[in-house]
């Protein structure tokens, strides 16, 4: 949905058509929760400059707060509507042994010792064959959907958070 360093899909910055940024944002939550599992409390702060009667927007900075039931703490800045070469997005995942921090085309992990590159497994298992394993058993989809669900509602809580400006628990959202 996000256009990189290209032209931004208008669509982005309306309210009622893609929802606040936290919301149309969520692939980024959505591994933090496959990570840390469920959300306990989140705080989110957004503002919006040159906010139209049809709830398009020109520019926008949001800050989201997430702690976790684990102990884990997530934080996301995003801004938009500026000069796209200039945009920057950050992350930092904050846990107890380590913070894990969002570098230019990967991600570094800092602990006492240090701080280096976080290495992924290559993985080269294609959809067809993950398809396959789902239709055989062997994966377990049910449970990304319920992770799904839960960055659903860190991000409802997000919206929330932002419009009342106040923290909020997760629980109050309920389940989807």
């Amino acid at each position: 949905m996000t256009p990189g360093r290209g032209k931004r899909p208008e669509v982005l910055f309306n309210l009622y058509l893609s929802s606040p940024p936290a919301l149309f944002f969520v692939y980024e939550i959505h591994p933090y929760v496959k990570l840390f599992g469920k959300a306990e409390t989140v705080h989110c702060e957004a503002h919006y400059e040159g906010l139209h009667d049809d709830a398009s927007y020109d520019r926008f900075t949001t800050c989201l707060t997430v702690r976790f039931q684990n102990g884990a703490r997530s934080q996301w800045t995003w801004a938009g509507g500026i000069s796209i070469d200039a945009a920057i997005q950050e992350a930092r995942i904050v846990s107890h042994g380590a913070t894990f921090i969002e570098a230019k085309e990967a991600w570094d992990i800092a602990t006492p010792t240090g701080t280096t590159p976080l290495e992924f497994v290559d993985n080269d298992t294609t959809l067809e064959t993950l398809f396959l394993d789902d239709i055989r058993g062997g994966t377990d989809w049910q449970a990304d959907v319920r992770t799904d669900l839960e960055a659903d509602r860190i991000s409802l809580a997000a919206e929330v958070s932002a419009t009342e400006g106040r923290v909020v628990e997760v629980d109050e959202i309920g389940s989807l």
